[in-house]
């Protein structure tokens, strides 16, 4: 089991990472994601992570509120890591809203 382990691999882990979960995930347990996010951090600092932890959610999120911010978060993340390349310019609400 632990060759299927997302941490066994953590060493060969080369592309930007945004890891979003639910804290009442009953499902996958949250604390995979926060372990996950520390093994990053220490084996793999070089490359760029975030995690997100949404209160009150669970495996999906149906809050409207943290369904938008999924959305920023993750259109911001390609918007970086797909297209430029760079670091996370600050959140702009206005480049997201419908003209």
């Amino acid at each position: 089991m632990l060759k299927r382990s997302p941490i066994y691999h953590v060493d060969k882990a080369q592309t930007p990472l945004l890891i979003t979960h639910g804290k009442a995930d009953t499902r996958v347990y949250p604390g995979q994601s926060l372990e996950l996010y520390r093994h990053m951090k220490v084996r793999k600092p070089e490359v760029p992570l975030r995690l997100v932890m949404y209160p009150g959610e669970g495996h999906g999120y149906r809050g409207a509120t943290h369904r938008y911010d999924y959305n920023l978060r993750m259109m911001r993340w390609f918007d970086t890591y797909l297209k430029g390349g760079g670091d996370m310019p600050p959140l702009s609400l206005q480049k997201y809203l419908p003209e």
